[in-house]
């Protein structure tokens, strides 16, 4: 059965707030993946109210709750201690990495938010897929990097699945990991016990949990945080496995064996590692300068009430920060491609990287794919585009951007691009 181990829980004294985490404590076991947080939390007098305790893993808000179950105790020894300021909530540890931390925060009314204690452990990973005949190639890349150029490239190579990259952006075994991760949660499987049936959404436990008077069996739940999980990500890879099988069949490719999906999601990444090592994963990038130019412009064109410019800058600077963090931690066992190669070497860019996919990587096979990518689907090539050739999108950002725009890209997003090798 599936273990969590719980090393540390540094608890910090915050001015203004009193807490104190009862659950988990170190050395404690779990039901399976499911890590359960017990304890109690509220603001002195005078300081801005506890409106919810977030848990986060990896930048990440893993879960969230707000304190309210009756502490007759705690009111007995605190005097100006609330009725209510009691807490209890499981979540799922696939959703933190084997080797995990994370945070138990304090969102206040006013905004502030503030790490309460810090929980240290380990978990088993996930079963690896068993009998699977298709495999992942990841795309780890943000928007407006040519991803759906290289899917399309990569969907012209006979023992390599994308569909219909240019008219959807298939996720099949990313829509299945959601899946995992949503029923995967204690809070969704709990509702076993206590179904809220007025809720249309209440088998995944997301509304606020009603207080809890009792618990089921420990054999119950044991199975259901762990066998359960398991046979549930072994459910979601037998249905990509299944889906795939018929698009090989539809694109007429006895060989194929890998597939390519786009994700960059913390959790996602994680989980495909756990059920297929053998996974490829791919750091898609290109100059983070000439990526904000073409969201600026794309979002322009497509979206109404486009945010400001600066608020984009501060968006697109954050997340690329958190792509960063991943490259850091997985770098070794990953492969980075740029844009830039892909446009100007496209015949030796293409070379290595089917190499190291450990798929054909012939000169037959290269100009195939070449040919048949350029000469496919024009229409949607060009509506996809934000500039009038891949050539004049590189290094667009000098030319496009207003000049006060353009520094304050470049000073934000030129050291993250310099960590890729701009």
């Amino acid at each position: 059965m599936p273990a969590v181990t719980i090393v540390s829980v540094d608890r910090r004294d915050v001015p203004g707030i009193r807490f104190e985490l009862e659950s988990p404590s170190p050395g404690v076991g779990a039901h399976g993946w499911s890590i359960t947080l017990s304890g109690w939390a509220f603001s002195t007098s005078g300081n801005p109210e506890i409106t919810a305790l977030c848990i986060v893993a990896e930048d990440v808000d893993v879960a969230r709750i707000n304190p309210g179950l009756p502490r007759p105790d705690v009111a007995e020894h605190i005097p100006d201690a609330p009725d209510t300021p009691g807490f209890f909530l499981a979540i799922s540890a696939l959703e933190c990495d084997t080797a995990f931390s994370f945070d138990v925060t304090a969102e206040r009314a006013d905004g502030d938010r503030t790490i309460l204690a810090t929980v240290r452990g380990t978990r088993d990973p996930i079963a690896p897929a068993r009998d699977a005949r298709f495999h992942p190639v990841v795309l780890n890349c943000l928007g407006r990097v040519g991803s759906t150029w290289i899917s399309f490239l990569l969907d012209r190579h006979p023992e390599v699945l994308a569909y219909r990259p240019f008219e959807f952006e298939t996720r099949t075994l990313v829509y299945w990991l959601e899946m995992l991760k949503a029923i995967g949660r204690p809070r969704s499987y709990f509702q076993t016990f206590a179904a809220d049936l007025s809720n249309p959404r209440w088998w995944l436990g997301d509304a606020d949990p009603a207080p809890v008077r009792s618990l089921p069996d420990d054999q119950i739940l044991q199975w259901m945080g762990g066998a359960g999980v398991q046979g549930l990500a072994a459910f979601c890879a037998s249905q990509t496995d299944g889906f795939y099988a018929r698009v090989a069949h539809l694109q007429e490719k006895p060989r194929a064996r890998l597939f390519v999906e786009k994700t960059g999601h913390p959790f996602h990444c994680r989980a495909i590692r756990e059920l297929y090592p053998d996974v490829r994963e791919i750091f898609l990038v290109r100059d983070f300068r000439d990526m904000f130019t073409s969201m600026r412009q794309h979002f322009a064109e497509h979206l109404s009430g486009a945010h400001p410019d600066h608020q984009l800058l501060e968006s697109v600077t954050a997340e690329l920060q958190t792509y960063a963090r991943q490259w850091e931690r997985r770098h070794a066992d990953a492969r980075l491609l740029r844009y830039e190669d892909l446009v100007r070497e496209p015949e030796a860019t293409l070379v290595d990287l089917l190499g190291w996919m450990q798929v054909d990587s012939s000169k037959a096979i290269v100009d195939a794919m070449l040919a048949g990518a350029r000469a496919s689907r024009p229409d949607l090539q060009a509506e996809h585009r934000t500039a009038a050739s891949p050539e004049e999108s590189i290094g667009r950002w000098k030319r496009d951007l207003p000049a006060p725009l353009a520094e304050a890209c470049d000073g934000a997003l030129g050291p993250l691009a310099a960590i890729f090798g701009y």
